[in-house]
């Protein structure tokens, strides 16, 4: 007997049901399988702490399982029948669409046997917020590495120089690096508020580079990951310079909230973490960033100023997001579109004063 088979993966983003109610996924999969008329045989389901489900199907032609990640409203699913036809599979990945509701999916269909499609190495897929993905030509890799908090990545890229990826993600690039960083700097450069400034993230060292070219007296650069530190520091010169061993800035390596907790008094805070924590926390998203701006605002002196990269310019839920947070505790908000060469779309920047 030759092996076959049809084999669905896929990412469900920004879900809008409840991916936490064990009965209710476990529900939507035995449903699912008996409308499609796969065989159910057996379904087990565990319920994670503080949350997250795994819901897994043996059928009679392979197995279904489904794994929630309710914090990031994001689900993952797998499906695999040994049937010679896709639908199927197909009609069961449609079902979990219409009971889970994501704004966006992202698939992968591979057919399973004696061949295996197997990925091309030699590209770094970067999606975006919504139904977009840019792919980025990798004709050398410089530097790959596993820290405990994410996988990062350093290539040589045809158009756009030395890249710095991080889980997947473009950070920075040696083309367009100036850009990036000056929307973040020019702001506080334009309110004269440059003697003390904190740098929430930046472990790429280009922003500290930009604001000792400016001319601040004071810089504190705070990352969570001191491996994206060293590997910049080693492999991208032409984008951190001298930054991290120039007297006036403190690299300190450590969770952006301890820091706010410990280290106050600054004319200036950028934040230039994500505003998609949701790897990287348990905590609500929406909590999570109430409670930073909160903290952020509370660490700068009187008619200080925050300046943030926030997300591209179609994410307008995590923009509108922000602006809601930022009207709690401070002034004068204002947003600013600078297209980035190596992000190929628009960036959103932000800039307010604490009230």
């Amino acid at each position: 007997m030759r092996p076959y088979g049809n084999h669905i993966v896929s990412e469900f983003i920004n879900c809008r049901s409840d991916l936490n109610d064990e009965k209710v996924i476990t529900d939507m999969v035995k449903n699912g399988i008996n409308i499609c008329r796969l065989g159910l045989i057996k379904v087990v389901s565990h319920k994670f702490s503080p949350v997250g489900l795994t819901v897994i199907a043996i059928i009679s032609e392979s197995h279904v399982a489904v794994h929630t990640f309710p914090e990031a409203k994001h689900a993952s699913i797998d499906i695999y029948t040994c049937s010679k036809t896709p639908e199927p599979t197909n009609s069961l990945l449609e079902y979990f669409k219409k009971h889970l509701k994501p704004q966006t999916t992202r698939t992968i269909r591979v057919k399973r046997g004696d061949e295996l499609e197997i990925n091309d190495t030699n590209w770094m897929i970067s999606y975006g917020s919504v139904g977009t993905e840019t792919r980025y030509h990798i004709k050398e890799r410089i530097f790959s590495g596993q820290s405990k908090f994410q996988k990062i990545d350093i290539i040589l890229n045809d158009s756009f120089g030395r890249m710095l990826f991080l889980d997947d993600d473009v950070q920075i690039a040696e083309v367009g690096d100036d850009e990036y960083n000056d929307a973040l700097v020019h702001p506080i450069e334009e309110a004269g508020l440059m003697n003390r400034v904190a740098i929430l993230g930046g472990g790429d060292g280009g922003v500290a580079k930009e604001l000792l070219r400016r001319g601040a007296k004071d810089i504190y650069l705070i990352d969570i990951d001191e491996m994206v530190v060293a590997a910049c520091k080693e492999h991208l010169p032409s984008i951190c310079g001298d930054a991290f061993d120039n007297k006036k800035v403190k690299v300190i390596i450590d969770d952006a909230n301890n820091f706010l907790a410990n280290y106050h008094g600054f004319d200036s805070i950028i934040y230039d973490l994500t505003l998609h924590p949701e790897w990287l926390t348990v905590k609500d998203r929406d909590k999570f960033l109430n409670d930073i701006f909160a903290k952020i605002a509370k660490n700068l002196n009187k008619g200080g100023m925050v300046s943030i990269q926030c997300c591209d310019v179609y994410d307008t839920e995590t923009i509108e997001l922000l602006k809601g947070i930022l009207k709690k505790n401070f002034k004068r908000i204002s947003f600013t579109p600078v297209f980035i060469k190596p992000f190929c779309v628009e960036w959103m920047f932000a800039s307010a004063i604490k009230k």
